[in-house]
């Protein structure tokens, strides 16, 4: 099914357009603010830049150097006290991260398939934890990945690097093993 957008111009701020769905013709008349509402609105999940949106999600990850094993200490083995998360892709645009509370106990499986650098060295992540929406914000950092803002299916867990319950600081994870 062909969908177009096509603009007839601008008069006073206002910009006429035509969209073209399924054979209809409907013209679209909005002012410079909603335009710039909408676009501003759309861009908030993932802030992504027609750079980013061209990247793969397995690329982003590689990228960052986020295959493989983070943990909250790399010299201990995996428990509640000390997660690790094991990140490896499905294909290039489904990476799995599996959250350990043991060697081989896994607490939780999130699926991500959405990804964008916000700003360099930062990214935000999309996709599902226990069929749950996640949204995650990382900073990626020489040794460590800091875990900024995390919200499961709408629920802030983490904000400013702090978990929202009780404001404890979240701990950075680790890359381990190189």
């Amino acid at each position: 099914m062909a969908e177009s957008l096509r603009k007839h111009g601008e008069a006073d701020g206002v910009a006429h357009s035509t969209m073209s769905k399924g054979g209809k013709l409907t013209t679209l008349q909005c002012g410079r603010a909603t335009i710039l509402l909408v676009a501003a609105w759309a861009a908030i999940p993932f802030g992504a830049t027609s750079a980013s949106a061209q990247t793969s999600v397995k690329a982003l990850f590689e990228k960052h150097k986020l295959l493989g094993n983070l943990a909250w200490d790399c010299g201990k083995p995996a428990s509640p006290s000390n997660l690790y998360f094991v990140i490896r892709p499905l294909d290039d645009n489904h990476v799995q991260i599996d959250q350990m509370n043991g060697p081989t106990s896994r607490e939780y499986l999130m699926l991500i398939d959405k990804t964008a650098e916000s700003k360099p060295g930062e990214l935000s992540l999309g996709g599902t934890r226990s069929d749950k929406p996640i949204m995650i914000l990382w900073r990626s950092e020489a040794d460590r990945v800091v875990r900024l803002d995390f919200s499961v299916d709408g629920k802030k867990l983490h904000a400013g690097g702090r978990y929202t319950h009780n404001s404890n600081q979240v701990p950075a994870l680790r890359r381990c093993g190189g």
